[in-house]
């Protein structure tokens, strides 16, 4: 069966040479390079400081931190932990038995 070969160029049938990827030596090879981990760092702080001050940004954000105070003072409750006292109070029997 004939096959039709106007439609194809003397250039596209050549066979087309691949380019080899050129090996890179390890003397070449760079572990670390500077302006990438910058650029990291700076990307990952601007990450971390919206993650932790955002939220208090977008709930209040007219509301001046340095000015506000507390409305009422006195209407706070007082807390009080019996702990401390009932450690001074109270006396361990250990039982070395076990060990």
């Amino acid at each position: 069966m004939p096959k039709d070969f106007a439609g194809r160029s003397s250039a596209s049938t050549r066979k087309r040479k691949r380019k080899t990827p050129r090996r890179v030596s390890p003397k070449q090879r760079v572990l670390f390079h500077g302006p990438s981990f910058a650029i990291g760092a700076l990307v990952g702080t601007a990450i971390v400081i919206l993650a932790a001050y955002g939220p208090d940004l977008l709930q209040n954000p007219h509301q001046n931190v340095a000015t506000s105070e507390p409305a009422n003072v006195e209407s706070k409750p007082t807390m009080t932990f019996d702990f401390p006292d009932m450690l001074k109070n109270s006396q361990v029997n250990p039982d070395p038995e076990p060990y």
